[in-house]
């Protein structure tokens, strides 16, 4: 078990690939000391780059769209407790998804950015169908890490974002254009260099598959969100960002798997259940025809239209 404030996600995907190569009786290369890093930041920090970022970021989140209200349920509460849902799919559709990163609205030069692509559509869709918001606000964790620095331990990970624009006519194609554009030019900017306090946002993180086996060992991980008491004490609260959000595994070659969290006190056991089953939905949907209006997936059990579309069908 480690806390969240000495390290990250991808820290541990590390530790497990060394500890893989370790059990198979090879040497692991010795990753870049974590003081380098730290050297690294400062002196970005103080670049005219980083002050251009933080301008960026300040434009960029200036006017957020409104809340995600799932369904019509608002957060209010501001208890910390997520409740989590594993979704596992078969290799039939994730190598459907895996095809759909080839076609030119979702294929970026780097493989993994395009997969993340592809599932941030389909994630932008199914919240833009359960809220009726025609924008909405990500936010994608990433790594952080110069090449140099890619395997070194920490507290590294940041956070970009990205506003996604869901047009009334939109194909889960034309929508992931606009996706598409909207990551790279936030990978250009970096990590957002503003407080995101006051945010109210969903999240979609994707991490780097972990090995399969430890030696002749064969090996299944999770990551699992951290522990939480039923009652916080008054002084343990969160902000409205924790409210909903993805957790999933690169799926290039394992089969896709994903963390469904959502607000505990928010959303009802049957509420989180609909939700599970809506955004498969949507991602059957997108891989069986990209190409197909966003409006057009089957409507029962929505319960909220679309904001400014009129009646979905």
């Amino acid at each position: 078990c480690q806390h969240h404030i000495i390290s990250d996600g991808l820290s541990i995907i590390n530790l497990f690939h060394r500890l893989s190569t370790r059990y198979a009786g090879d040497l692991p290369t010795e990753p870049r000391d974590f003081t380098e890093y730290l050297d690294s930041e400062a002196t970005y920090l103080a670049s005219k780059k980083a002050q251009k970022d933080s301008a960026y970021w300040k434009e960029y989140l200036q006017d957020p769209p409104p809340p995600i209200q799932l369904y019509g349920n608002e957060r209010s509460d501001a208890s910390i407790g997520l409740s989590r849902s594993r979704l596992q799919y078969d290799e039939t559709l994730t190598q459907r998804l895996r095809d759909l990163t080839q076609h030119e609205s979702f294929a970026a030069v780097v493989p993994a950015i395009s997969r993340i692509i592809a599932a941030t559509t389909a994630f932008v869709a199914f919240l833009s169908r359960a809220c009726g918001n025609s924008e909405i606000l990500l936010g994608l964790p990433y790594g952080n890490r110069p090449r140099r620095f890619a395997d070194t331990y920490g507290l590294m990970m940041e956070q970009i974002f990205i506003r996604a624009q869901v047009e009334a006519d939109d194909t889960y194609t034309s929508l992931a254009t606009r996706i598409r554009h909207e990551l790279l030019n936030s990978i250009r900017h970096g990590r957002a260099c503003v407080s995101d306090r006051g945010l109210q946002y969903a999240t979609l993180n994707m991490l780097p598959q972990p090995p399969s086996r430890f030696a002749e060992f064969p090996a299944k991980t999770q990551i699992g969100s951290a522990t939480t008491r039923g009652t916080e004490p008054s002084s343990r609260t969160a902000d409205l960002r924790n409210t909903i959000g993805i957790q999933l595994f690169d799926f290039e070659n394992e089969a896709l798997s994903l963390n469904m969290d959502l607000h505990a006190a928010t959303f009802s056991p049957s509420t989180q259940k609909r939700v599970c089953a809506h955004f498969g939905k949507v991602l059957a949907a997108m891989v069986e025809d990209p190409d197909a209006l966003i409006s057009a997936t089957s409507s029962a059990g929505w319960a909220v239209p679309m904001g400014g579309w009129g009646a979905v069908g």
